[in-house]
């Protein structure tokens, strides 16, 4: 049954302290109605290793299922495969997963029981049971006054109501939490009492009262539930491409004073909060990295979209040659197979959002899709990310004036000085995989430009290179907020070119610094920078780093791996630093930042509330110095506990 809590219970499990000590790898992959193998075991292979290199993504199934079973040999591991169909999916995973008699495990959710064979199974299926009547009362009031044991008397009149109507189902009662929580108490009673009187089943129960959740949203929330009926199934949303998209599509009005982007993170928070969206992958502090919904209120969106001629989805298992879109639609998204394309006959020049996605195996092979660019001459969001069209970027592109959002994958090629033609693009998000990007000197031109980001799906270590020639002469892209990535060249006058960025709040970059050479990187003329992310290269020989007095300002540090793999001596001294994390790029994973490192001292770093529990895999550490810094005991001790499970006895903390 959906919505019982079963991804909830075992992403609790997967997420367990206990359980992250007691294996070695852990991994989890899903899986649903439509998948492929190959997709899967990528999956897999994200979260067991730190960095996948570029041939991996080139290995056909066999390939891929033995790197799997390799990598997991001999060691204690845990896989979740979460929203299993049918029991092909898990015939096609099983030879990778090595049976070697050391308390490994692999855990499948499904709302199907007989969804495995008994006779394979260590224990019978757990089937999660309905929440019983003063359960679903706990949860409600929970969820509405947590915290609080007293509920006030306009709740506790609806309670045998509420506890009726939601028949057991956890994510009714949640949904119902979140519709209440937006309305006037003396209001309760009449909504809860229109959901009651039906007799239904409990699924069909979840959608009535969804139907009442949605109907409660102000209008400018409705167009951002509905459109996550515009994606594939079990599609995990990056935040930031999210709000940039819903920017993009209008949905926040260009005459309120605060910023665009923090207007659509205000509406992304509001439907978190009434339970309607769901986060993924939090952000170090406060936010949200990467957020889903569940598949009730994924169909939901998708059923009620296509009633009010929001959007239309056009499935995998829909023949491309035979969908008959309408004259008059708006925003239409396409998930099928690459090969698949080009059999599409698309005659809708009223659309104004094409979303096209496929996950198969080849996207090496490029695709003409010319003849759709000169329809839809009004279009004004183009996703083109999981499409390759080949090495050159088509010059009917050029011609789409009204875009504002553009994703792109152009392998190997420069942005060309064409893109200046778009004037009114806000997002350009280029995805690459085989080399650095170099930007046009036209790219000063594009003065609406908002989020210019380069998706580096192999190696992560590609950056735009922007035109550096003639900065004197060069317009501001005042209205950026957000840059990924950028190179930086110390050699040349790195302020001149950030300087060009004067209202920017998110930067991800590289600085390449020769060794034997000192530099001085002044940042100070980003005013309204809030987070930065700055890759350090070419030290692959660094053995001591310290961090002293103010070398390091911000309050976070966000580590990400192999960084510093030969790094033995640490140092972290009066720095303002508050929370100090390794990298939540890879969400499932444990990974070892500071492979060499022995030692670490920490001397009044007294704001920082934890050390990442990561160090416990360091298995060359010895000693920890620790002085003035009061908040940080009981990540000290999980450190410990952890290199002990580890068979590291000897490594000694010292707190003064």
């Amino acid at each position: 049954m959906p919505g019982c809590g079963k991804t909830t219970l075992a992403r609790k499990v997967y997420n367990d302290s206990s359980v992250k000590s007691h294996f070695y790898e852990r991994a989890w992959c899903t899986v649903s109605q439509i998948y492929h193998k190959r997709n899967l075991l990528l999956q897999i292979l994200t979260c067991i290793e730190s960095k996948l290199p570029e041939d991996v993504f080139k290995m056909g199934e066999e390939d891929l299922a033995l790197k799997v079973k390799r990598r997991l040999l001999k060691i204690r591991y845990l896989i979740v495969l979460d929203d299993v169909w049918d029991i092909d999916a898990w015939n096609g995973l099983e030879a990778s997963f090595p049976d070697d008699g050391n308390g490994s495990r692999v855990i499948l959710t499904s709302r199907l029981r007989g969804v495995a064979s008994q006779d394979k199974l260590d224990h019978k299926p757990y089937s999660l049971r309905q929440l019983a009547p003063n359960e679903s009362w706990d949860l409600l009031k929970g969820k509405l006054y947590p915290g609080q044991d007293l509920a006030p008397p306009e709740l506790c009149e609806i309670r045998q109501q509420v506890v009726e109507m939601c028949q057991g189902l956890p994510l009714t009662v949640v949904i119902l939490a979140g519709i209440l929580s937006r309305m006037d108490r003396h209001d309760w009673k009449e909504a809860v009492e229109g959901l009651s009187s039906r007799n239904v089943s409990s699924t069909e129960q979840c959608t009535a009262t969804l139907e009442l959740s949605y109907k409660h949203l102000p209008d400018t929330l409705k167009a951002c539930f509905l459109y996550f009926g515009a994606f594939p199934e079990d599609h995990e949303h990056n935040t930031k491409r999210l709000i940039s998209l819903w920017v993009a599509e209008g949905f926040v009005p260009k005459t309120h004073p605060k910023r665009s982007e923090d207007v659509a993170n205000d509406y992304l928070m509001e439907l978190i909060s009434r339970s309607l969206v769901t986060v993924s992958k939090p952000r170090s502090i406060d936010g949200v990295k990467a957020c889903r919904i569940h598949d009730l209120l994924y169909e939901f969106c998708v059923t009620k979209a296509k009633e009010e001629n929001f959007s239309r989805l056009v499935r995998r298992d829909d023949k491309l040659s035979d969908i008959n879109v309408p004259f008059y639609l708006r925003r239409l998204c396409i998930d099928s197979k690459v090969e698949h394309f080009d059999n599409l006959r698309l005659f809708s020049p009223a659309i104004r959002s094409l979303l096209l996605f496929s996950h198969d195996e080849d996207s090496r092979s490029s695709f003409d899709l010319r003849f759709i660019f000169h329809i839809i001459k009004l279009v004004k969001v183009l996703d083109l990310s999981q499409i390759n069209l080949g090495s050159t970027f088509p010059r009917e592109l050029e011609l789409l004036v009204h875009l504002r959002y553009l994703a792109i994958l152009v392998n190997g090629r420069p942005v060309p000085a064409s893109i200046s033609y778009l004037t009114n693009l806000e997002t350009l998000i280029w995805r690459n995989s085989s080399d650095h990007v170099s930007l046009p000197d036209t790219i000063w031109n594009l003065k609406k430009l908002r989020h210019l980001e380069l998706i580096d799906e192999a190696d992560k270590n590609y950056h735009f290179r922007f035109p550096d020639n003639n900065l004197d002469n060069s317009s501001q892209l005042c209205d950026l907020d957000i840059l990924s990535c950028l190179s930086l060249n110390p050699r040349k006058n790195i302020n001149k070119l950030l300087r060009k960025f004067p209202n920017i709040r998110k930067l991800r970059s590289s600085l390449n610094l020769d060794q034997g050479c000192e530099y001085h990187v002044a940042m100070d003329c980003l005013s309204h920078l809030e987070s930065l992310s700055l890759t350090i290269g070419n030290l692959p020989n660094l053995e001591v780093l310290k961090l002293l007095d103010r070398s390091f300002e911000g309050e976070i540090w966000e580590m990400e791996v192999e960084k510093f793999p030969k790094v033995k001596f640490l140092k972290l001294d009066y720095l303002d630093i508050v929370k100090w994390t390794a990298s939540s790029e890879y969400e499932y994973e444990e990974q070892d930042y500071f492979p060499r490192l022995q030692k670490l001292v920490l001397d009044g770093c007294g704001a920082l509330q934890e050390i990442p529990s990561c160090l416990g895999n360091s298995c060359a550490l010895e000693i920890i110095e620790v002085s003035k810094c009061p908040n940080c005991t009981s990540s000290l001790e999980e450190i410990r506990e952890e290199q002990i499970s580890n068979g590291n006895t000897d490594l000694k903390i010292l707190i003064s």
